[in-house]
């Protein structure tokens, strides 16, 4: 991912959140002659993860056990996990001069670490915890309780939980820094008004870092 210091996400904070808010991941293992991805559903891991403005993070994780990837994870090499937040088209159109070419903004978060597939209780408390991360978005979260976690307990074999300690991070929020304040609040303005383009998540991003 191309770095340029205007465009740095500097709070790890702000890191944290977007891993929080936006957590199915592109998980991408192998060398450049053998480049595997598997989509994942993907959390700050609540016991080892420090929080707040701690310089490492540590992802939990999991993929189904037949995926192709699980070879890689259990090869020792390093992995890459992609988080996207908020991004869209941004046209021209709507800066009202020029001459500017269109472009996208967005955030993002590559983290690079050599992951551990976790077995046993340890890798069935991953589970329970993804059940319990995305539910709690919900006024009247589901419980893996009862019949549903005996039912998990036994397929629970099928899955391969993982854990990845950061060793490098690189984070992006591309946010029409470039462009003046006026320029700025004419692109969150169409993006909160509709059409085809209408991104009130992507405008509410702009408008909290600008």
């Amino acid at each position: 991912m191309l770095e340029r210091a205007e465009y740095a996400m500097k709070s790890m904070e702000d890191v944290r959140r977007l891993i929080r808010e936006h957590g199915w991941a592109l998980l991408v293992v192998g060398s450049s002659g053998d480049l595997r991805a598997a989509h994942v559903p993907c959390l700050l891991d609540p016991v080892h993860d420090a929080g707040g403005a701690g310089e490492q993070l540590v992802i939990i994780g999991h993929t189904a056990r037949a995926d192709p990837v699980v070879s890689e994870l259990l090869s020792g090499q390093e992995v890459l996990l992609v988080f996207q937040g908020p991004n869209g088209y941004i046209s021209p159109a709507w800066y009202g001069e020029g001459p500017s070419p269109p472009t996208w903004n967005f955030t993002a978060v590559h983290v690079r670490g050599i992951p551990q597939v976790l077995e046993g209780g340890e890798a069935f408390s991953v589970l329970e915890r993804t059940v319990e991360h995305f539910e709690a978005a919900r006024d009247d979260p589901w419980e893996l309780c009862g019949d549903a976690l005996a039912y998990a307990r036994r397929i629970a074999h099928e899955t391969a939980p993982f854990r990845v300690r950061s060793a490098a991070i690189q984070a992006k929020a591309k946010l029409s820094q470039d462009k003046p304040r006026r320029i700025q609040d004419r692109v969150i303005a169409a993006l909160e008004e509709g059409g085809p383009y209408r991104n009130t998540q992507l405008a509410a991003e702009m408008r909290r870092v600008l």
